[in-house]
């Protein structure tokens, strides 16, 4: 099974899209979640 990845710009994009997919809080998000910052993005790769 293939993560998926979200790459945004704010913090406020980013909580956009993850409300896109349904979840609201930090706590949500399955366990193993990497948030990282990269060239300036925000990037979050779920399992």
């Amino acid at each position: 099974m293939t993560g998926r990845t979200i790459i945004a710009r704010t913090c406020k994009q980013l909580a956009e899209a993850l409300q896109k997919q349904g979840f609201v809080f930090v706590a949500d998000l399955p366990p193993q979640t990497r948030i990282e910052i990269r060239r300036g993005m925000i990037v979050v790769r779920m399992p």
